[in-house]
């Protein structure tokens, strides 16, 4: 949705559209047509209906390229709490994104695809920085 929302400048407040909202804590499925329909209500200028065959026609694209990661966070805690294990009711995403930053080993990130593919971006994109320069 965010995706469609940006390739159209509709302009959402996607604050009043979070996963957890269209989430179904038991089964992990995403009530899409409850997003559409909220979406159009939060202002997208098109029917629910227009909106699905909209995000039909989107080209593929790499899910990891295209996802907001909040969003997947938040989709993620429904899923610790319910699907995959037993999260605290109270951990919220802040507490999840806390734990998984604490779990990447620099090194690693340095070292691994993700990495190379962020010094590629900076290569390409001075003079920004996203790393820091890896450890000696």
């Amino acid at each position: 949705m965010r995706w469609l929302a940006l390739r159209c400048s509709w302009g959402l407040s996607f604050d009043k559209l979070p996963p957890e909202r269209f989430t179904d804590y038991d089964t992990w499925v995403v009530d899409r047509d409850g997003l559409y329909a909220a979406a159009v209500t939060a202002g997208a200028p098109q029917s629910a209906d227009a909106v699905h065959t909209a995000i039909s026609a989107l080209p593929d694209a790499d899910p990891w390229s295209i996802c907001q990661g909040h969003d997947l966070l938040g989709l993620l805690r429904i899923g610790l709490q319910q699907v995959l294990g037993k999260l605290e009711p109270n951990k919220g995403v802040k507490d999840l994104a806390a734990l998984l930053r604490a779990a990447f080993d620099e090194g690693e990130l340095h070292q691994g695809a993700f990495g190379r593919s962020i010094r590629g971006w900076e290569t390409a994109n001075p003079p920004y920085r996203v790393l820091p320069h890896p450890p000696l």
